[in-house]
């Protein structure tokens, strides 16, 4: 005890006797946003756009009042490419004025986070800003204001505090981009770390004595090249956004971003070699992965690219910075440890070409005294112009060059020409910038570098000059370490005070990839800076004051710049500056995206810090017309985008973004822009404007105002499917029947397939329910696939569509159509259609409001490209009846499915799961159709697999793995034909996949790749959980997938089959599910419970409804299972506004609690049928069972039973299949026992738990019907509700096309030579393609010359090409074509594109046009690739 005691005064005292104040400040240091070039990639069409993330400064001074005069140090972390000394200079001047030497060059640090999407010119040494077309005194004088404003504000707030030490790893949020330079260091040196990048997050935080965070500084090395070269809004990319999620986290999710008062860095360090870009390189056209010395791909002018975790920049920055912001959170609510001791710093210029130093070995980690070397003159290699994997450069330059090319040395002498002491210097680096010799127009890099190193306490901190490696880092922090003793921590501050480019090891720069290549002082650049910061840390230890050194050379007077300014601003005739030029609707739901355009002048007039460019602003009074700022344009959820009109004008115009958060509360709320317009004869002044009022979830009707509240509280439901049912029963037949004279055949088949093709743009797919997942193009088109089964005067059409569900609206125009043409020979009782289920389709088309929600309403272009489609196929298949004979088969396929929810399968009884092999139906069922002479005139297959490969970050229509499986066999089929072109059709139906995923990999967390937990599908903190098909990505799942399914298929084929014989009966009836009692099935015993009535109930969702599933997660906060109503959350809470159950409801649908009752909910029209269809198809002894909805394993396996057993009753061997989504969509049914469990599938069984046994009675009704040849009783079919319909999806207004352009002009052509197995693409000005659906014909077409003609090689209902629709300003736009060339491609003669669109002019007109792209030619081989 006494120990402690005497331990804890110790430390006390120290802390007493260094007493620490610390104050922290934040600035806006936001550059000019429009028109000039971001520094980072270097990419002189890279220029600035507007705003994503607002640029801060965020500044930390310190003060140990510890003897007779304090010492100071300020630590500024901004949001910039890097520092420069020019900034720095300014900034201490300034500073100097106030205070006088409080603060000067010896204690001021300033670091750069290194994002490479903000505005340069700043840096003044001519190579930094030459691609910022020269000095830019906006960005020079942004950063000078907003660094000093943030310093000044730490200086006022300091107050006495403790700083505590904390440090966490961080895994899968960097990547070493230059793997072969980092294993060029000793292996022995290697040995001591785990990985080849640092994964430790190191962070300090200041806490005051009452134990209230002031503020933090996190280090992690990441570069902050999420935001890839193509981006043109100003970003902080992934550590400024973990920074804001950090301080909002701390201050308050409503603090805007700024605001708060306490502060939260996230500092760069030793990032040299380490990228955001998780998935490492890959070539730019073929995907494949890139050399890994080289970074070389094999096509020409293929460059290297290594892209993020996300489906896109924007989202990779957000899961980088997430997983950052997590850490660190995670640090901060640690114990850590607390820092005591004296501060101090020490700083010094060094001329790095001056310097001559004792060598290292980072074996030993000692230095050799016996050997000496030099720093070399600023040099840039060959491989600097490379690029990175993160930002590739230009011309054919190549990592690892050590060798130079007469061309590039010419045309480098003509700039500067470097001696032979110089070439010597930096071999083995072949020297292709000797910007040390450059003097024109001034210095072109520093010579001089500034190095400092400071403690506070045990804590050090080395700020260096530049982008230190992994190992160079490690080095570093390793001999400080080994030289102050008492330094407990070392932490390196990268790109701070002056940046001069990389610092690679001695072993690295022997490979001169990009980081070596930019290493400028030459190979020992490295133990300078070790020698270096030895003295300076021993200089600290022992409070030895060192000299200066040489300053740098003050350029100021020298710049110059090619950036032209803003000369004047104008408005569109009939308009002022802040007219809002396009409204947002009235009406959204969360996850929307409310835009608003106005007419503004130029953002570069007023930088606007403190201040926006935008406010989304909320109505708190009315009466006052009072409105409170609820998020700017620093907040990640908007996005303020400028448009030049025309530059001799001066014409322009903002677009404003805002995506509503989840939660966002209930109000009138309105977007309010501001500017400053340059008036032509001289002057600025203000102006600003603001929007009608929205609101984010009521509508104009209140019943819709319900309805978005839903939409935007379900947000992303998964799984969402539609489903029709289809019913045939066959008359019972007699053993002594059963043969039948070949020519008297009993049947009469046709078949036929078109076109359903549903618009590929701007209309949201059903299925994942997804907001944002709106079509932008096409990768397999959607097809009808239909077979009418004709005997003696009885019939049944049925059909197979590549959509979502189809409904009875759907369903009911097709029947009046074809009574149109025919007569009553087709009716709602014998026209069957299903669904395929793919989620990759445009909805719309359901009109049963919650079936439409998630599509904003009904969509008219949906619903006719369906109707059209469906009814052109039975019309063919009509035209094409012939006699034919059918055969039955079955095969087992494994590995193409596995049970989403095997926890709830786990809950059917035992003694029934005993009867089966697996979880899910891994039964594929063939019936072959075959004309008399044996040729084959059609195919159905029946698999259990949702059709959800392709994910729901996907945005190209896609019939997923079923839809490309019949395709594969219909091009097996018909050799040569094109897809829907062929004669012979072959149908794929869903059957039982309420619980079968194809996502073979199974499910784990989105982050940490871990399982997911095997009951309530949940992970840690803010980490959805997603299955995984067995593919790379969506598209080789759909392949494998659809690729197993078709071979199980062939294999039947391919072996003689059972003849089915009997006589055809179709079995249907409109059931309302609401007033259904019928007895209880136990599937134990396998019989009705005659004593024991269940009944029906009104529809309604339970919660783990909004849960989602791992084929596609939820954004809630709900779990799978969840069994009581979730209490307190705002978002589930108001849905009770739509409707509220009665008790009876919840009785009856006991134990789900109850999230939407859709069943009370009638307004505009009802949310969800109470009458469905379910049918039954008896063809010979083969029964077809038609379900509205998504039956699970276990539910389809007793729907199938029940069948079963009538037929074996009535002497027949059972051979039934199950066909889901039929006629109609009502969501799932599941089994009893599955119901009390309330995972998804559950919650989603609208009708409460005795849904199935309700269909299990309707079943066996229908089998003795079909067996005795009776007749159903006749019920009415639903209402029509088409003349209630309201939708929210806009119309396509007008086309245009890019300035100096015209429609199908080609703006990037094809390579000239590809080989086989590449991809090539072309992109063209485009129109919507809303404005004809190419439904029978195509996009666009690859062709071939042959002779003289041209010749379709294929087209886009091909898999191996992609039609990629691009919207951009100015109802412009864009399409990419893009074709992975087949192996069995011809070689040596000319291809080329051809685009087919048609655009809409302002009198509503539609006028085609075509496009044509150069030619080019399919090789063995590029010559000259590696």
């Amino acid at each position: 005890m006494m120990t402690m005691q005497v331990l804890v005064g110790v430390i006390a005292c120290a802390y007493a006797v260094h007493a620490l104040r610390v104050g922290v400040g934040i600035a806006d240091v936001t550059g000019p946003p429009a028109e000039i070039a971001f520094m980072g990639y270097a990419q002189l069409e890279q220029t600035g756009r507007g705003i994503h993330l607002r640029q801060f400064s965020r500044a930390f001074v310190f003060e140990d009042t510890n003897g007779e005069k304090a010492q100071r140090l300020v630590f500024v972390s901004v949001d910039a490419a890097m520092m420069g000394h020019g900034v720095r200079k300014e900034v201490i001047k300034r500073l100097h004025k106030r205070f006088g030497d409080m603060y000067g060059e010896h204690n001021v640090i300033i670091s750069g986070t290194h994002t490479h999407s903000t505005p340069g010119g700043f840096l003044m040494d001519f190579l930094f800003d030459l691609p910022i077309l020269g000095f830019v005194k906006e960005t020079y004088a942004s950063y000078i204001i907003g660094i000093l404003k943030s310093i000044l504000i730490a200086h006022n707030k300091l107050t006495e505090a403790r700083m505590v030490y904390g440090e966490a790893e961080l895994l899968d949020a960097n990547i070493n981009r230059s793997p072969t330079s980092y294993l060029r260091n000793p292996p022995e040196e290697r040995a001591r770390y785990q990985y080849d990048v640092d994964k430790t997050l190191s962070q300090i935080r200041f806490v005051t004595p009452d134990d209230k965070i002031l503020g933090v500084i996190n280090w992690f090395a990441v570069h902050p090249t999420s935001m890839n070269n193509t981006n043109h809004l100003v970003s902080s990319d992934n550590v400024g956004y973990a920074s804001i999620l950090m301080e909002k986290a701390l201050n308050g999710n409503t603090t805007l971003p700024g605001k708060g008062s306490i502060v939260c860095a996230f500092a760069s360090t030793n990032l040299g070699d380490v990228s955001p870009n998780t998935r490492g390189p890959h070539c730019e056209f073929s995907g494949k992965v890139c050399d890994q010395e080289k970074l070389l791909c094999k096509l020409p002018k293929e460059r290297c690219f290594a892209t993020g975790p996300g489906r896109d920049m924007f989202e990779s920055t957000r899961i980088i910075a997430t997983k950052m912001f997590q850490t660190a959170m995670k640090v901060l609510n640690e114990p850590g440890e607390d820092l005591t001791g004296p501060l101090g710093i020490v700083h010094q210029y060094v001329k790095m070409s001056e310097e001559e130093v004792a060598a290292y070995d980072p074996i030993t980690e000692t230095f050799n005294d016996s050997e000496k070397v030099r720093g070399c003159l600023p040099a840039m290699g060959y491989s600097f112009a490379a690029g990175t994997t993160d930002g590739p450069g230009a011309f054919d330059f190549k990592q690892g060059t050590t060798t130079s090319n007469p061309l590039w040395n010419a045309v480098r002498d003509f700039i500067a020409e470097p001696t032979k002491d110089d070439i010597k210097c930096q071999a083995p680096k072949p020297i292709l910038l000797a910007t040390g010799r450059a003097k024109f127009p001034y210095e072109w890099q520093p010579k001089v570098v500034s190095c400092s190193v400071a403690r506070i306490g045990s804590f050090f901190l080395a700020a260096v000059p530049g982008e230190f490696t992994t190992m160079s880092g490690r080095r570093l922090r390793n001999i400080i370490s080994k030289t102050a003793p008492d330094a407990r921590k070392v932490v390196i501050a990268g790109l701070s005070n002056i940046y001069s480019d990389y610092v690679a090891t001695f072993e690295e720069y022997q490979a001169q990839r990009y980081e070596a290549a930019s290493t400028i002082y030459g190979p020992h650049t490295l133990e300078i800076y070790l020698n270096k910061y030895v003295e300076l840390t021993e200089a600290l230890i022992s409070d030895k004051s060192l000299e200066p050194g040489p300053e740098p050379p003050d350029l100021s007077a020298q710049l110059i710049s090619l950036v032209p300014p803003v000369l004047w601003d104008s408005t569109h005739w009939g308009h002022e500056f802040g007219d809002c030029l396009v409204q947002p609707q009235k009406h959204y739901s969360y996850g929307d995206i409310v835009i608003a355009h106005f007419v503004s002048g130029h953002p570069r007039n007023s930088i606007r810090h403190g201040k926006w460019y935008l406010a989304v602003e909320k109505l708190e009074s009315e009466e006052d017309d009072a409105w409170t700022v609820v998020a700017t344009d620093a907040d990640w959820e908007t996005k303020f985008t400028w448009i030049r009109d025309s530059k001799v004008m001066g014409t322009s115009h903002v677009e404003i973004e805002w995506e509503i958060p989840v939660g966002t509360p209930k109000g009138t709320y309105r977007i309010h822009h501001f500017g400053n317009y340059k008036y032509v004869l001289g002057g600025i002044y203000p102006y600003h404007g603001f929007t009608d009022g929205f609101q984010p979830y009521t509508m104009a009707v209140p019943i819709l105002g319900k309805i978005v509240i839903v939409v935007l509280i379900l947000g992303v439901i998964a799984g969402m499917t539609t489903v029709i049912v289809l019913t045939v029963n066959s008359d019972s037949v007699e053993e002594d029947c059963c043969v039948v004279e070949d020519t008297e055949p009993i049947y009469k088949v046709g078949v036929g397939i078109a076109d359903m093709t549903g618009p590929p743009t701007e209309i949201n797919f059903m299925g994942y329910a997804e907001f944002t997942q709106s079509g932008t193009g096409i990768h397999l088109r959607q097809f009808a696939r239909s077979f009418i089964f004709v005997e003696g005067d009885k019939r049944v059409a049925y059909v197979s569509a590549e959509v979502q569900a189809v409904g009875i609206a759907v369903r009911r125009e097709v029947v009046r159509r074809l009574q149109e043409k025919y007569g009553t020979m087709y009716r709602l009782d014998n026209v069957i259609i299903a669904g395929t289920h793919t989620h990759s389709a445009p909805g719309g088309h359901l009109v049963y409001i919650l079936l439409d929600i998630s599509i904003l309403g009904f969509s008219e272009e949906s619903f006719n490209a369906y109707v059209d489609g469906i009814t052109r196929s039975i019309e063919r298949a009509h035209e094409n009846i012939v006699p034919a004979r059918l055969f039955y088969g079955r095969t087992n396929i494994t590995d193409a499915s596995i049970n989403r929810s095997p926890f709830s399968y786990m809950s059917n009884p035992p003694a029934e799961r005993n009867r089966y092999d697996s979880d899910t139906d891994n039964t594929l069922t063939q019936v072959r159709i075959e004309n008399l002479n044996g040729s084959l005139h059609g195919v159905l297959n029946w698999f259990s697999v949702h059709t959800t490969s392709m994910n729901m970050s996907n945005t190209l229509i896609s019939s997923d793995n079923l839809g490309y499986s019949a395709l594969r066999m219909e091009q097996e089929l018909n050799p040569g034909a094109f897809p829907g072109k062929g004669k012979i059709v072959a149908g794929f139906f869903a059957s039982n996949l309420g619980d079968a995923s194809p996502n073979t990999y199974g499910a784990r967390c989105e982050f940490s790749e871990i399982q997911c937990d095997n009951q309530f599908i949940v992970c840690g903190a803010g980490e959805r959980c997603f299955a995984r098909g067995p593919g790379a990505d969506m598209f080789e799942s759909v392949k494998i997938i659809g690729t197993k399914i078709f071979e199980g298929a062939l294999e039947i084929l391919n072996s003689p089959g059972e003849e089915l014989r009997g006589k055809l009966k179709v079995v249907h009836q409109f059931v309302d599910m609401t007033v259904q009692e019928v007895p209880r099935y136990n599937p134990v015993t396998r019989t009705f419970e005659s004593n024991e009535t269940v009944t029906g109930c009104a529809p309604a969702l339970g919660y783990s409804f909004v849960a989602g599933t791992q084929d596609g997660a939820n954004t809630l906060n709900v779990t799978q299972g969840t069994l009581h109503p979730i209490e307190g959350n705002p978002v589930l809470g108001v849905i009770n506004i739509i409707s509220n159950p009665t008790e009876g409801d919840r009785e009856c649908h006991a134990p789900k609690p109850i999230l939407l009752a859709t069943g009370r909910a009638n307004e505009p029209l009802p949310w969800h049928p109470n009458v469905t269809s379910v049918s039954l198809i008896w063809l010979g002894d083969l029964a077809i069972l038609g379900v509205p909805g998504e039956p699970t394993t276990m539910a389809g396996r007793r729907m199938m039973d029940v069948v079963g057993q009538v037929m074996e009753e009535n002497g027949l061997a059972p051979k039934i299949v199950v066909t889901g989504l039929t006629n109609e969509y009502i969501h799932y049914v599941a089994t009893f026992e599955e119901y009390q469990i309330q995972r998804y599938e559950a919650a989603s069984t609208i009708y409460g738990p005795h849904t199935l046994d309700i269909f299990l009675n309707k079943f066996h009704e229908f089998a003795e019907i079909a067996v005795k040849d009776g007749e159903v009783e006749d019920t009415p079919a639903p209402e029509d509700y088409r003349n209630r319909l309201e939708t929210f999806i806009p119309p396509v207004e007008v086309d245009n096309h890019e300035e100096n352009s015209t429609f199908g002009e080609t703006l990037y052509q094809p390579i000239a030579e590809a080989p086989r197995g590449a991809t090539i693409d072309a992109t063209f000005v485009a129109a919507n393609p809303r404005n004809d659906l190419k439904q029978e014909s195509s996009h666009f077409v690859i062709e071939r010359l042959n002779g003289t003609d041209w010749v379709e090689v294929t087209n886009d209902a091909d898999f191996n090409t992609k039609f990629i629709w691009q919207r951009i300003p100015q109802n412009s736009s864009r399409v990419r074509i893009v074709w992975t060339i087949p192996e069995d491609s011809v070689l040596g003669v000319p291809h080329r594109i051809r685009y087919f669109g048609a655009a809409r002019t302002a009198t509503g007109d539609i006028q085609p046009f075509t496009g044509e792209s150069d030619t080019f030619i399919i090789v063995d081989d590029v010559a000259g690739s590696d």
